[in-house]
């Protein structure tokens, strides 16, 4: 089969049902941000009692990103732009919704998705760790 088939042969743990109203463009896409976000706890580490910005939070990976680390027993720090959407990451589970990074009360244990190395604030702490999406 090409890499253009309608159908293919998979394991039945390897499928989901799509939900009404979704096309199977919109349900490729769903992975992406998932995957994205996986990797970057993965290199992170463990989050667990940390204190962790989130930058680009109410974007696909920072949803991702935003529930997990909180259900672990992060405190999160969450930047995004708009008040509706820290309504979102906070019932996600975030601590601290900010809407500029350099309103961010820092220093923190991790930094996920960006680095934000432009502003000359130190965001980390003492061994702290930043981990970035790939772009």
């Amino acid at each position: 089969m090409g890499g253009w088939a309608e159908y293919a042969a998979v394991p039945t743990h390897s499928i989901a049902v799509l939900p009404d109203g979704l096309t199977t463009a919109q349900a490729a896409a769903l992975p992406l941000a998932g995957t994205t976000a996986l990797r970057l706890l993965r290199t992170a580490g463990a989050v667990t009692g940390s204190r962790l910005l989130l930058t680009g939070a109410s974007g696909g990976v920072g949803h991702y990103l935003t529930e997990p680390s909180a259900a672990a027993g992060a405190e999160v720090t969450a930047v995004t732009a708009t008040a509706e959407r820290g309504a979102r990451l906070r019932e996600l589970g975030a601590a601290g919704i900010v809407h500029a990074v350099d309103e961010a009360d820092g220093p923190f244990d991790v930094v996920l998705e960006r680095c934000p190395a432009a502003t000359g604030t130190p965001f980390t702490a003492p061994c702290g760790r930043c981990s970035q999406a790939p772009r």
